[in-house]
């Protein structure tokens, strides 16, 4: 089911591009000054669980997508391609990944997501490529929604209770704002500015 799913995810994000590309976009569909103008060779895609897997899936098929981010992303539909050896990113790519992620994968899907994750980025042919796995964290410490319930978070995971959920939330976007800027996709990454509230 999931490995049709992901086909149409990439034909939407793929439809969604194409009105990226339309002359005029900027001023008729966001109502932007005629001088704005968007950075086409900076276009990065990113998403989380299987949003992170429709990214790669994206990433791999579309040459306009020059640098690609994943919060655990759930590649079990590309497993086999990876395996084989026929999955190879061209994009900068960084992938984040919570600790207590892992095990969960390991248990339902019976495939070891760190390992699958390393060897996609060894066989990439970028070599501007990261894998971070953040330490103590879990699936929901990388959506917004833990931000909105984070006890109801808690009671699904059972995780010992935090209560810096906004910080390990941040992180991750910290993570990618660095790695963007560390292949020159950002101008506006301060680390003295972040460091503040890490």
């Amino acid at each position: 089911m999931r490995r049709k799913q992901i086909n149409i995810r990439v034909e939407e994000v793929q439809n969604l591009m194409d009105t990226f590309f339309e002359q005029g976009f900027l001023k008729n569909e966001c109502s932007f000054d005629d001088g704005a103008q968007m950075e086409y060779d900076k276009l990065t895609i990113g998403g989380h669980s299987f949003g992170g897997m429709t990214a790669l899936a994206v990433s791999h098929r579309d040459a306009r997508i020059k640098a690609t981010f994943g919060f655990d992303a759930w590649t079990w539909c590309i497993n086999d391609q990876i395996a084989d050896g026929t999955f190879k990113m061209t994009q900068p790519q960084i992938q984040i990944i919570t600790q207590n992620f892992l095990p969960a994968l390991e248990n339902a899907y019976d495939y070891k997501g760190d390992e699958v994750v390393k060897k996609m980025l060894e066989q990439s042919t970028n070599d501007d490529r990261e894998l971070i796995i953040l330490n103590e964290t879990n699936h929901g410490h990388q959506c917004d929604a833990i931000l909105l319930i984070t006890l109801e978070g808690f009671l699904m995971t059972m995780d010992s209770m935090q209560l810096n959920y906004l910080e390990l939330y941040m992180l991750n976007t910290q993570c990618v704002l660095q790695f963007l800027s560390r292949i020159g996709f950002s101008n506006c990454y301060d680390t003295a500015y972040i460091e503040k509230y890490v």
